[in-house]
């Protein structure tokens, strides 16, 4: 009898009424909405993909799967222009002068960042910190970073360049491909970890991967997924706590790894001489009152922890690009290794001071930071809660999120002659004369370690790491892509970083070299 006047319920004209009326409801909720975000709202004038802006839900998680949206924020500023609305209250840039409106700073203040992750393991990092405590933590963590910081360092790189060399002889016995996106990770890792707390990791030593490195790889691929769950006001909490609960489990991972090389090395007689970052963080500095100040425990484990992020896969995703685009441009790869060969007359000269005369293998480097930046994707901003305010020429509604995405800006074609090809004479002096035609490039648009207060701050080392490394891998062995890495780079995904694929290459030992020309003719 029950199961009947169900039956008849589900069949009666009510059930059909009322199902009318939802469906009417949630349709015109949605036109509503459709309606506001494309004629109603503030941002309605910028152009920019309409499906986009109305079902960003939908497009969000999708971002989540492919990794493609940095590629396609490329397409779109390639069809609308310079600034476009990338999300129904967001909007992108690829101009020069947005950098200095959206990252730099106005006055004494700056613009606050944009879709924190709302995962909280300790205090905010040197990334994540408000302005005061940003500020801060330059203050107490810049000087192991600068120019005279670095090139103290110089006997730690030799030592893991070296290492490196060879495990990449023994690995290519027998006419073997060696994978150099994972020699460069045991490599930058290994090198930020004794920079961090002096002593080696054993990556390279060892030759086999490290579980730290494959626990950072899995949180790279995980994070940026969650925080585009959390842009997503609809996002199920299932979603959001599924992601959260791996997450949370990968980061304590990371950091149980960090505190025990902190205990190990505060407890245990130094392997080395060389001042470390825990020597530099934990050394008492004047603040602006002129009282000391130095990071907490808790401060010193969560930005070691991100150090040893940033330090790593950043210059290993550098060196694994410019490797790749040398060797699909022999005449490129010829003319850095000629420049190398006629500067050196031993492997033992190359150092820091020696590679910096390296013009056009530091033009190679740059031309690969624009082609292949290590962090592609937008560091977002929000303008403020007030009143708009002007970007790159453009009045911006408060509360907008607003960014400039780094491979959209270096690749845009209004910015770039010849924009998608390797080019390392556009950052020569030649590039400066009229006539050339890069000299029209808009070079200010192209800021591979940010820009403002919050850029790179270990830009000084990221450098010096990747030219010596580049500079004595070219002076040693003769290399050659293998066949299954052609287009490693075509189209290669981004979840946050790069998704980097195995880069095969065929390496034998330098066959000729050129001699240097004493003479200087």
């Amino acid at each position: 009898m029950q199961g009947s006047i169900n039956d008849d319920f589900y069949t009666s004209e009510a059930f059909r009424a009322i199902s009318y009326v939802l469906i009417a409801y949630f349709a015109c909720s949605w036109l509503w909405e459709t309606i506001y975000v494309l004629y109603r709202h503030p941002l309605r004038n910028f152009p920019g993909p309409k499906l986009r802006l109305i079902y960003p839900t939908a497009f969000a998680l999708l971002d989540g799967v492919t990794g493609n949206h940095t590629w396609q924020i490329l397409d779109w500023h390639e069809l609308y222009g310079e600034v476009i609305r990338s999300g129904p209250n967001s909007l992108s840039f690829t101009c020069p002068a947005a950098w200095q409106d959206i990252y730099g700073r106005r006055g004494a203040h700056e613009l606050r960042k944009s879709r924190p992750t709302g995962i909280k393991l300790g205090p905010p990092d040197i990334l994540e910190a408000g302005h005061e405590a940003h500020a801060r933590y330059r203050r107490l963590m810049g000087p192991a970073f600068s120019h005279k910081a670095v090139l103290r360092q110089q006997p730690i790189l030799d030592k893991y360049t070296y290492l490196l060399l060879n495990l990449i002889e023994q690995k290519s016995l027998g006419s073997s491909p060696v994978d150099f996106v994972e020699l460069f990770n045991y490599t930058t890792f290994d090198i930020i970890g004794d920079l961090a707390f002096g002593a080696s990791l054993g990556g390279l030593a060892k030759g086999d991967t490290n579980p730290w490195i494959d626990n950072i790889k899995r949180t790279i691929k995980v994070f940026p997924r969650l925080a585009l769950l959390l842009r997503m006001p609809k996002a199920t909490w299932v979603l959001q706590r599924l992601f959260f609960s791996r997450l949370r489990e990968q980061q304590r991972q990371h950091r149980r790894y960090v505190e025990n090389l902190l205990n190990h090395r505060l407890s245990s007689a130094r392997e080395s001489s060389n001042i470390d970052f825990v020597d530099h963080f934990m050394q008492a500095k004047p603040d602006q009152k002129g009282h000391t100040d130095t990071l907490t425990r808790s401060e010193l484990v969560r930005n070691l922890d991100t150090l040893m992020v940033a330090g790593s896969e950043t210059v290993a995703t550098s060196l694994s690009g410019v490797t790749y685009l040398l060797l699909t441009q022999l005449s490129c790869l010829k003319q850095c290794v000629s420049e190398i060969d006629a500067t050196f007359e031993d492997e033992t000269q190359i150092d820091a001071a020696g590679v910096s005369q390296l013009s056009y293998l530091r033009a190679c480097l740059r031309e690969t930071l624009r082609l292949y930046p290590p962090v592609p994707c937008t560091l977002g901003r929000v303008t403020g809660n007030d009143q708009p305010m002007g970007i790159a020429g453009h009045l911006v509604p408060a509360q907008t999120h607003v960014g400039v995405p780094p491979l959209a800006a270096s690749r845009a074609s209004y910015n770039w002659c010849r924009p998608h090809e390797f080019r390392p004479e556009r950052w020569l002096p030649g590039a400066l004369i009229p006539s050339s035609p890069y000299y029209h490039d808009r070079r200010d648009a192209y800021k591979p370690f940010g820009y403002g207060p919050r850029d790179c701050i270990g830009s000084n080392l990221a450098w010096q790491e990747s030219s010596l490394i580049l500079a004595r891998l070219l002076w040693r062995f003769d290399l050659e892509l293998h066949r299954e890495s052609q287009d490693w780079m075509v189209k290669q995904s981004v979840f946050g970083l790069w998704d980097k694929p195995p880069l095969w290459v065929e390496v034998s030992p330098r066959k000729q070299r050129e001699k240097k020309n004493k003479s200087g003719s």
